[in-house]
């Protein structure tokens, strides 16, 4: 009967996966179709999937390459979100079907996984097979998830990790049906497999872990735990974790390119509004649950939950559920964050992370994510409840008869599965839409040679094509978390050159103003491309500010570039990269840059007359 039900609810979860996915398998080819909410993320997790199988077949260091930022240290994978569990489980995928289809999988099942993962993990913790499906559901397709999984953030959807600690604490303390080895060795099998699949996740369930663990203690103080066998299982797991993990862990944190202290400048106060947990819809200018502004609120749980839950607790039979619950609270007190921009009554409250975010192991959470565990312990509690009215139920006198029992039993489960639809109301299906490279790829780039490092503007259009064409140039930008300048912080929001300030904020921030290059920046610019041993300059012309990039660039080295499908190239091999810039370059790029409006090619054509006559270039012979 237990694996009967384990199939039902896979292919329960399978099928609303399916549905929810819909877009990626029915617009077209799913190995060219993504989600359209969220590209930036997703596509940094299509070339670290990549990676993961480009790496096996090559036999290179998982844990570092030079194929990203190449010329500034290169990316310590460890140190970002590169799933290299899932990357190499789907490598055979990415191998024959490319790495976006790989993603596109690793979405679809995510939710399939975890839910059919808290089914089996709440075996022995809650007795009622329906409660424990109810758990499932609401785990796999938490607003938490949701929002994970259509921002790309495979580090989140795949959440295995919460619930085997739950089953595996549950056996030690309470059920004791393994032996302490068994359960050391797991926990250290889990951590790990954890670790490499995302380190936040880890880090939040060790600090709920720990705080319930001291709640169990304060709940039931007349517990007397049989240190011998704790003992045992700590010592397996301790043990487990650091021979499995001793050389990874350290890589993470001390390897080469490890980044020290907050990697986005986000994480210290992206946060939720205590109301958040009531009310669903979309969140508008606050950082949430995806960290993406315009993001579902991901929160949100709804007041009929929260009203059963809290209606629920005389009668959960176990302290265990009294734990969950207080833990939870906690949780959803940790998502509140320390938000710096609080005004009103908000401003005035407590709150937890404001004390806890210069703690190192918290500097890695996004406070707004604990949310994830306030949801699944609300999805445990659900199942407990269910267990303690059902329970009460049969408790009634004989006399009420097994029919009376049963439409009870009936409307318990009812009641239970009604409350979950405020929350799975408030989804839409997202939409997909077709990968549309620049035609450059498709048709001269596998052919291009470079003796050095390549830059590509705008940076994320080469991501997916790197990805899916197995490398074939280390790129001198990228998308990843590297040390800043001072070794200390996050390069992702620091730009440590004038020219890294102007891709910066021509690709991501789409600012015009005070963004060119000037007579005092353009030595710096040379230098740096010259230090990091750029050959190959690439600006796609198609792309919002190309021209100014376009435009900065040709007064960088003093000529045009060549076109080739709508793309301008540079080659500044050897004695091609100028040694100091041309005089009049910098007002030059000051002068046309702003041709941007009209094309690239306008923006460049003006350049290059300026730096020849400039008296020729109409509209700015006053210029002398």
């Amino acid at each position: 009967m237990e694996s009967r039900w384990m199939l039902g609810v896979t292919m329960w979860l399978l099928l609303w996966s399916l549905v929810y996915t819909a877009a990626i398998w029915t617009s077209g080819h799913p190995g060219g179709f993504l989600f359209t909410n969220e590209r930036a993320d997703t596509q940094q997790e299509i070339w670290f999937l990549g990676f993961a199988a480009h790496a096996i077949r090559h036999g290179q260091n998982p844990f570092f390459t030079t194929l990203m930022y190449a010329g500034r240290g290169g990316v310590n994978t460890l140190a970002n979100t590169s799933e290299l569990a899932i990357g190499v489980l789907l490598a055979p995928v990415t191998w024959i079907f490319g790495p976006v289809l790989s993603v596109n999988l690793a979405t679809l099942m995510a939710p399939v996984v975890t839910g059919a993962v808290t089914f089996r993990c709440l075996r022995h913790v809650t007795v009622r097979r329906f409660g424990k499906a109810l758990a499932a559901t609401l785990v796999a397709f938490s607003p938490g998830i949701v929002g994970a999984a259509v921002g790309g953030h495979l580090m989140l959807t795949v959440f295995v990790y919460p619930p085997i600690v739950l089953a595996l604490l549950f056996d030690l303390f309470v059920a004791k049906r393994r032996s302490p080895r068994w359960i050391g060795i797991a926990f250290a099998l889990a951590t790990t497999v954890q670790f490499f699949i995302g380190t936040e996740l880890l880090a939040m369930t060790a600090c709920t872990t720990v705080i319930g663990l001291l709640v169990a203690f304060v709940v039931n103080p007349r517990y007397r735990p049989e240190w011998e066998r704790l003992a045992q299982a700590a010592a397996w797991a301790i043990g487990g974790t650091v021979l499995l993990l001793g050389y990874p862990l350290w890589f993470a944190v001390a390897g080469p390119q490890h980044v020290n202290g907050p990697a986005w400048p986000i994480v210290p106060f992206a946060h939720h509004a205590p109301s958040d947990i009531l009310h669903g819809g979309l969140l508008n200018d606050n950082f949430g649950g995806t960290g993406v502004g315009g993001g579902i609120n991901t929160a949100f749980l709804g007041m009929a939950l929260l009203v059963v839950l809290a209606l629920s607790i005389p009668v959960w039979r176990r302290r265990t559920a009294t734990v969950i619950g207080i833990v939870g609270v906690l949780a959803w007190m940790l998502s509140l964050g320390d938000p710096i921009g609080a005004t009103g009554a908000w401003a005035h409250l407590t709150h937890p992370m404001h004390f806890l975010n210069h703690i190192t192991i918290f500097q890695g959470i996004m406070a707004s994510r604990f949310d994830l565990v306030a949801a699944f312990c609300a999805a445990v509690l659900l199942s407990f409840s269910v267990d303690g009215w059902i329970a009460v139920v049969r408790n009634r006198p004989a006399r009420r008869g097994p029919r009376v029992q049963r439409a009870t039993t009936v409307v318990v489960y009812a009641v239970a599965a009604l409350v979950l639809l405020p929350i799975f109301s408030m989804y839409a299906l997202p939409p997909a839409a077709a990968i549309h490279e620049p035609r450059w790829f498709a048709a001269s780039a596998r052919h291009l040679r470079p003796s050095g490092n390549v830059l590509v503007f705008p940076n994320f259009s080469t991501l997916v094509w790197e990805a899916r064409e197995d490398f074939p140039f280390p790129i001198m930008g990228g998308y990843a978390i590297i040390p800043g300048p001072d070794g200390q912080r996050a390069l992702s929001m620091f730009p440590p050159s004038p020219l890294d300030e102007v891709l910066l904020r021509a690709e991501v921030a789409h600012r015009v103003q005070s963004v060119n290059l000037t007579s005092a920046t353009l030595p710096t610019a040379l230098e740096t491309l010259r230090h990091r041993g750029v050959s190959t300059v690439v600006v796609f012309t198609k792309a919002p500010l190309a021209g100014v990039v376009a435009a900065n660039f040709t007064g960088l080295f003093a000529r045009g570039p060549r076109i080739d499908h709508g793309t301008m190239i540079w080659a500044i091999t050897g004695s091609l990269l100028p040694k100091r810039p041309r005089p009049g370059a910098g007002p030059a790029i000051a002068t046309c840059a702003w041709r941007w409006r009209l094309s690239a090619n306008d923006a460049v054509r003006c350049v290059e007359l300026y730096l020849g006559e400039p008296e020729t270039v109409p509209g700015f012979g006053h210029i002398r």
